[in-house]
């Protein structure tokens, strides 16, 4: 008896292994397939961008407004036609596999330029993300199938803020040196 008990004992062992290293080759495709997306944006190259997306893609964002994949597909090419300086970084916060079903919690931050044509100029913008997302292997490639934002903040990149205002300062100090201890100067 204890020989049958030790071999199911092993056999159910090798089997989590077994399922631990798949899922962990799992874990792996995803980070990849993010990594890929935001190498896309980076680029600039929409098509690279939208492979990521599965035809079915939909998203509920922060407002609960649901968005299809062929209004993503508006939106990136409009988004591409007026930034430039795409960067984004995430981070997977947790990653669920069941099946060929992949639930993850991600976390990103996403840098970018959009032209300002009140102050014909760059404004450098930051995004800050909380999602969760299921992705799914499809015609053999890993793709985002639905996404639900749970948190999103866009601002300019304070980043930026903080060189114009330097860059401002020092305007400031050339063409309008302080004389007169009258107006707060020393």
């Amino acid at each position: 008896m204890r020989r049958i008990t030790s071999f199911f004992l092993v056999f159910a062992l090798m089997l989590v292994g077994t399922s631990a290293r798949a899922d962990q080759a799992k874990i792996i495709a995803v980070e990849k397939a993010y990594d890929q997306y935001f190498q896309a944006l980076a680029d600039h190259n929409l098509d690279k961008t939208l492979s990521f997306f599965d035809p079915s893609y939909e998203l509920i964002n922060a407002q609960g407004k649901r968005i299809e994949y062929s209004q993503m597909v508006v939106l990136f090419k409009d988004h591409f036609k007026t930034t430039r300086a795409n960067n984004g970084l995430f981070t997977l916060k947790d990653v669920r596999v069941t099946g060929d079903k992949i639930d993850v919690y991600i976390e990103s931050e996403y840098r970018y330029e959009i032209y300002n044509d009140e102050y014909e100029d760059w404004v450098a913008m930051l995004v800050t993300c909380k999602s969760e997302a299921v992705l799914q292997k499809k015609h053999g490639e890993l793709k985002l199938v639905k996404e639900r934002t749970l948190r999103s903040n866009s601002q300019v990149d304070p980043q930026y803020i903080a060189e114009r205002v330097k860059m401002w300062n020092d305007i400031k100090a050339i063409h309008m040196p302080c004389t007169y201890s009258s107006n707060g100067c020393p």
